[in-house]
């Protein structure tokens, strides 16, 4: 793409050596051109600028975050096989005193009416129909899932960056055409004045190129205005101060996708943020199925716990029962009616898991079309290059002989100017195509994936039809 900048740049040098002397203090009385060639700023390049959106951007940070809670829940989950330790410290009080019926030597208590009862256990399950292993792997997928939000963040900033540093750069090259546009309008109508006071042109062509010339300088500042405001655009999104100065770089590649549009859905299968992140989202629906399902099955819990008991806050003085009690103890238990309930609640978790599919399903469909719109798109703007070179030839060698026509009063002043129009359309045209081109191809970048490093899911999506699903997610 830079090679079409740099013959057309080379072609105009030439050309633009007396205007440049004749324009240079207007150019630097601009203060806002004087910002954009970069008077004691650094310079900033396309990989600069992303590496500092994704070093400073506020919202990186929140997902980041996010996904740590979800490795930490992981970490809880992955624990729950563990024997729990507890202790509790308890007064009791009863408004008669325990007693022990016996027949030949009469009733003897066994607990006083107060007493106080320090405990220890150890508990841990032995038998969960599976509960703890799906709560582990729904927060493992959870950490999947959260890794892929923050990958899909990562790659919409990257995009959004790419497309305000495009935008800030069309702006500057803009202003750019603009600025001279009104620099050879302005020596149009010095060249027309001189002219007019010699009797040789008429007035109104005088106060045509003035026209001109108005409407040449209005597109100066409304130039001025878009590339402050592009600039701002792009330091936001950069997530630093919205004045920071910085002298842009050109892009000086033209990269193209050496894929057609059926592989590059093939990879947004396997490397888009979205699509990959419903792969989990569906394992971990079905993980969540299963988990319901645990509720009706028995578990078995083992546990050992030991009291200590006594009158006083030291737990002494209990003279009925034995201080110390020692016991282990193994707990079955087993859900036998709950009216369906359980059911209910795994027919809600398979109506969430048939609505991730059906949504996985459509996203595909969307980033299928997009993956189409951007080739298409880029394929449109490669052609606009070819016409806006061509363009720009003719209009610079228009522009040449009108001037040249018009010196030897030969031309009317009208020709100057329609030349000088079509020059500024020419070369809009042209930055418009590179603008253009670069945009859809970060788009369909963000699309298939190919701008973040990303692990793919351990099983590839089958793209099973909902029937096969439903069979692999039922008790």
């Amino acid at each position: 793409m830079m090679h079409l900048f740099s013959r057309y740049t080379a072609r105009t040098m030439l050309m633009k050596g007396v205007s440049a002397v004749a324009a240079a203090s207007f150019l630097f009385s601009s203060p806002v051109y004087a910002q954009d060639i970069g008077v004691m700023e650094k310079p900033l390049n396309l990989p600069s600028a992303l590496n500092i959106a994704l070093e400073n951007n506020p919202d990186l940070s929140s997902i980041v975050k996010t996904l740590n809670k979800s490795e930490y829940l992981h970490v809880a989950a992955s624990k729950a096989w563990m024997p729990v330790l507890s202790t509790d410290y308890t007064f009791l009080g009863m408004p008669n005193q325990l007693e022990m019926e016996d027949d030949t030597s009469g009733n003897f208590p066994i607990m006083d009416y107060t007493s106080l009862i320090w405990g220890t256990h150890v508990k841990m399950p032995v038998y969960t129909a599976g509960a703890v292993q799906y709560k582990k792997n729904i927060a493992e997928l959870g950490v999947d899932v959260a890794k892929m939000r923050f990958l899909e963040a990562k790659i919409d900033l990257i995009q959004e960056v790419t497309i305000n540093y495009l935008h800030a750069l069309r702006a500057r090259n803009y202003m750019k055409v603009v600025n001279e546009n009104l620099t050879r309008f302005t020596q149009h109508e010095a060249m027309t004045e001189k002219y007019y006071k010699t009797g040789l042109v008429a007035k109104n062509a005088l106060l045509e190129i003035q026209v001109k010339k108005a409407h040449a300088h209005q597109d100066l500042i409304t130039a001025e205005k878009n590339l402050r405001l592009a600039k701002a655009a792009l330091n936001v999104s950069m997530g630093i101060d919205i004045n920071s100065r910085f002298r842009l770089e050109d892009i000086t590649y033209d990269k193209e996708i050496p894929f057609t549009t059926k592989e590059c859905l093939g990879l947004a299968r396997k490397r888009n943020p979205s699509l990959v992140a419903f792969f989990y989202l569906q394992k971990r629906a079905g993980e969540i199925v299963h988990l319901e399902g645990t509720a009706a099955q028995p578990t078995i819990e083992a546990g050992v716990s030991f009291w200590k008991h006594g009158r006083t806050p030291e737990l002494r003085g209990d003279d009925y029962i034995t201080n110390d009690v020692f016991m282990g103890m193994v707990t079955a238990k087993w859900l036998i009616w709950d009216w369906l309930k359980t059911e209910d609640l795994m027919k809600a978790r398979k109506e969430e898991l048939y609505g991730i599919i059906d949504k996985h399903a459509a996203l595909e469909q969307k980033i299928s079309f997009d993956i189409q719109e951007a080739f298409l798109n880029m394929r449109t703007a490669k052609n606009k290059f070819d016409v806006a070179q061509k363009e720009i030839e003719y209009a610079e060698e228009n522009y040449r002989i009108s001037k040249l026509r018009y010196d030897e009063k030969v031309a009317r002043s009208t020709e100057v100017n329609d030349a000088l129009v079509l020059q500024k359309r020419s070369q809009f045209s042209y930055y418009d195509a590179f603008y253009e081109y670069n945009v859809a191809l970060a788009r369909l970048e963000r699309i298939i994936g190919t701008n973040v490093e990303i692990e793919p899911p351990k099983v590839e999506p089958t793209g099973e039809p909902r029937e096969q699903l439903t069979k692999d997610t039922t008790l």
